[in-house]
């Protein structure tokens, strides 16, 4: 009869560490949903941000997540003289695209870090240096 009971004892503490572990999945799935790397950066348009290829001259947006997702694909390259980070152009495929300011009422983009050549102001008004009309 002992051993009966030992074996009945077993069986429910087994079972009461099971009901513990499945538990404790559930809570820690149901505090840590929507916390992942892939949440964690926005893809909308209030997100977007402006670049400019110095090989084609070609103004696109990427919005967080892309940058996120492109960073974790090693798909940029570093410029050590300005330390801006250069992102795949669209148009050309070349990892030429650098962070730029839009017009708000053009939407030229200017590049953050110009280049002796490059232009510092949009093209039809004195954006970034004056407010945009």
């Amino acid at each position: 009869m002992n051993r009966h009971l030992r074996r009945a004892a077993a069986k429910t503490y087994v079972l009461a560490g099971v009901v513990v572990l499945v538990g404790g999945l559930a809570a820690w799935r149901l505090f840590t949903k929507g916390s992942s790397i892939e949440d964690a950066a926005p893809d909308d348009a209030d997100s977007a941000v402006a670049f400019v290829c110095e090989g084609c001259n070609q103004q696109f947006d990427m919005t967080l997540r892309q940058i996120d997702d492109a960073q974790r694909r090693n798909d940029y390259d570093s410029d050590a003289q300005t330390r801006m980070m250069k992102y795949r152009c669209p148009k050309c495929n070349e990892r030429k695209g650098v962070r730029g300011k839009r017009c708000p009422a053009h939407g030229d983009v200017v590049k953050l870090a110009p280049g002796p050549n490059d232009p510092r102001k949009c093209s039809k008004c004195d954006f970034p240096k004056g407010q945009a009309p």
